[in-house]
């Protein structure tokens, strides 16, 4: 019984897994360009809302959102 119990959460728990990673994906993957999320401290600011950093970070295909 234990065992059978086992193997039924270990499938809950990858089922939830798998759908909390499809249901979480975004657009962007369309378009081609990453999406990075973050906090960051206000020494950094500057930098990332450098228009030559933002242009840069989008050749590359990244977009930075802090």
């Amino acid at each position: 019984m234990k065992r059978i119990l086992g193997i039924v959460l270990a499938f809950v728990l990858i089922s939830g897994v798998i759908t909390a990673v499809v249901l979480g994906r975004d657009d962007s993957e369309a378009s081609g360009t990453t999406t990075l999320r973050g906090v960051i401290g206000s020494e950094k600011a500057e930098f990332f809302h450098d228009p030559e950093v933002i242009d840069a970070l989008a050749e590359q295909g990244f977009a930075v959102e802090t």
